[in-house]
């Protein structure tokens, strides 16, 4: 009975994949915008950080963010 207020219902597996994913995320940035630095044409490792940035904010909204039921009531 005392177990009944840790179970919430969270997907595991989901926010895992969320964190994942923006890890990768801002390193595949990072290693970009510095390949750009010295190989690509002027302004590209700025337009490399602004995409992959902001790739990363809408990847980590779909898994972390967009998942939680702020309207949920949990029974006491």
């Amino acid at each position: 009975m005392a177990d009944e207020g840790l179970d919430r219902g969270t997907d595991s597996p989901q926010v895992i994949r969320g964190v994942i994913a923006g890890a990768l995320g801002l390193i595949a940035t990072g290693l970009l915008a510095n390949y750009l630095t010295h190989a690509g044409p002027a302004g590209s490792p700025e337009l490399a950080w602004i995409v992959g940035y902001g790739l990363t904010v809408v990847i980590g909204w779909q898994y972390l963010i967009r998942p939680i039921n702020f309207g949920e009531h949990h029974a006491q």
